[in-house]
């Protein structure tokens, strides 16, 4: 068994951190190229189907300064789990959506899960990295999320094509 050291350990979870916020911007690129797809096949008006992506932003922007102070009272680990939990469990949600407003309302539970996760992943790495490496980390942290959010409408090419 392979034990991470003290001296990594903040490296790997800047990693692990910047592929959670990754995550939530490759969700927020990749519905918007299947768009017409899902309208079609789930019998959405155009104005329903523009509702997939507005909910999720909607709920992450409304609820990331509360899961922020949360995080904050309940410890960052716990609700991190929880987080993680809840955005997977509505992503399912999401893929087995049967109608529109059932996908509406999985993709507003995911805009909870992605408020929660986000917030407490920048306050992770903030916590991890002193003072004279923060600004380098959360460069890094930040590119790893614009990676993700770049290549989201081709991973969303990708699924709807095939």
């Amino acid at each position: 068994m392979t034990v991470i050291g003290e001296a990594s350990r903040k490296w790997w979870l800047l990693g692990a951190m910047g592929t959670v916020l990754g995550v939530i911007l490759l969700d927020e690129t990749v519905v918007g190229v299947a768009l017409p797809d899902i309208q079609a096949d789930l019998v959405m008006s155009e104005v329903a189907s523009h509702w997939v992506v507005n909910v999720y932003m909607l709920v992450l922007a409304g609820l990331a300064a509360a899961s922020g102070k949360l995080g904050d009272i309940v410890g960052h680990r716990i609700l991190m789990t929880i987080g993680l939990a809840i955005f997977g469990l509505a992503s399912l949600g999401c893929g087995f959506a049967e109608s529109g407003a059932w996908l509406i309302a999985a993709r507003g539970v995911q805009g909870v899960g992605a408020a929660v996760i986000f917030t407490v992943s920048l306050a992770m790495v903030t916590i991890a990295f002193p003072g004279n490496q923060r600004g380098m980390a959360l460069g890094v942290y930040g590119a790893i999320g614009t990676v993700f959010l770049a290549i989201g409408p081709l991973v969303g090419g990708f699924l709807t094509d095939f």
